[in-house]
């Protein structure tokens, strides 16, 4: 088989969690529905994995997410974004929570290095965008054969080194993701509710 050049193995989904932490800003979209199956006329979801147990230095990346957001998301008009952080009992409660979400555009997550592996597939399943600040998300040489898809929808900026954002150490990599997110649904204009439009954009950014 073709040895893909990023991502992750499908895995099997996990358990429902409930959401917690959401903001909502932006404009609003004329039309009622996308090629993407996401409803336009109410807000696209951004969702932020955070762990059960998240340490200092993993809430600062979360934090950096949160705050780009903040500063960032107005310049994605035409559309209502909403952000909501998730932290389930495990990460694919994470995850699963976002793809029950049918306006779900994206999904940041995961932290901890090698973590995405516990839930790239299952957003995958509905190919949604997983972009992780600080996960490599590498797929080791032995897992190639012995799960079937890898790399749709599975994107890292952890090789990017942040500059130029107004937070700096491991809260810069969170800015960053989001940041270059944010961009990509900028930069795809009235696409910005298509998810494969959005995956394209942020792959030429990555």
């Amino acid at each position: 088989m073709t040895k893909p050049v990023r991502g992750l193995a499908r895995l099997a989904a996990a358990v429902p969690i409930v959401a917690v932490a959401a903001g909502v800003a932006g404009c609003t979209q004329s039309s009622s529905s996308s090629s993407s199956g996401v409803i336009a006329t109410t807000p696209l979801t951004i969702y932020i994995s955070e762990p059960a147990s998240p340490s200092a230095t993993q809430l600062a990346v979360v934090k950096g997410e949160q705050l780009a957001y903040s500063n960032l998301h107005s310049e994605v008009v035409g559309y209502r974004l909403q952000l909501t952080t998730l932290q389930g009992k495990t990460l694919s409660d994470n995850a699963r929570t976002a793809i029950l979400n049918s306006n779900t555009i994206a999904y940041l997550g995961e932290i901890a290095n090698g973590s995405s592996i516990e839930t790239a597939g299952i957003t995958e399943a509905l190919d949604i965008l997983e972009l992780s600040p600080t996960d490599t998300v590498t797929v080791p040489q032995n897992d190639y054969e012995e799960f079937s898809t890898y790399g749709r929808n599975e994107y890292s900026t952890a090789g990017l080194k942040p500059s130029g954002y107004p937070v700096h150490g491991e809260e810069a990599y969170g800015y960053q993701a989001m940041a270059i997110l944010l961009e990509a649904m900028k930069k795809s204009g009235a696409s910005a509710d298509n998810r494969a439009d959005v995956i394209k954009a942020v792959r030429k950014l990555v």
